[in-house]
């Protein structure tokens, strides 16, 4: 099954609303490790059309579970977030290092 963050977004915004820190950044490495695309998705594409795939749902990830957590003024996790994001590989754009710079600045 694909995961996207749209699809798991009430989970994480009930967990970070009621749960601890460390329990947000348990449940993001969970889902994050099993990220994969549907089977039905990826037939006929070519290996550099699977890979962005890939990277623009894990960016997707990345991206909604900071924003959710900036949102919610827990900054701490959102920056542990954001350097797993920056070890991550993927190309940081620059709507990324504003919100960077949003977490950081508190």
């Amino acid at each position: 099954m694909e995961v996207n963050y749209q699809l798991v977004r009430p989970l994480f915004q009930k967990t970070i609303r009621v749960k601890t820190g460390d329990d947000v950044l348990l449940l993001f490495e969970q889902l994050k490790e099993h990220i994969r695309l549907n089977e039905s998705t990826i037939d006929g594409l070519s290996a550099e059309e699977i890979t962005a795939k890939r990277e623009n749902i894990t960016k997707g990830f990345f991206k909604g579970t900071m924003n959710d957590l900036i949102d919610a003024n827990n900054f701490k996790v959102a920056q542990i977030i954001y350097e797993e994001y920056q070890k991550s590989g993927v190309k940081l754009l620059p709507e990324d290092l504003i919100v960077g710079l949003k977490i950081n600045a508190f």
